[in-house]
């Protein structure tokens, strides 16, 4: 994966976004818990890619969604 990478989950009350780029010399990457107000961050570095999950959920659910990240190869 050489571009970044955009997805949301809702139930239609609380909403989840997890973000997946490629890691960058020049930003400092994100590893775990973080909260802002009402909303709860994980971060994780993952081969090379910053992992980043952010929503109004409870922080186990953003680092569950964080810790269920793979990447599949491609043939």
């Amino acid at each position: 994966m050489r571009h970044s990478e955009h997805q949301v989950y809702s139930d239609g009350l609380a909403n989840v976004s997890v973000y997946v780029e490629p890691l960058r010399a020049d930003v400092p990457a994100f590893s775990g818990p973080a909260s802002r107000g009402a909303i709860n961050l994980y971060g994780r570095v993952l081969d090379g890619h910053q992992v980043t999950v952010l929503g109004d959920v409870p922080t186990a659910a953003v680092e569950r969604f964080a810790q269920c990240v793979s990447f599949r190869r491609s043939n």
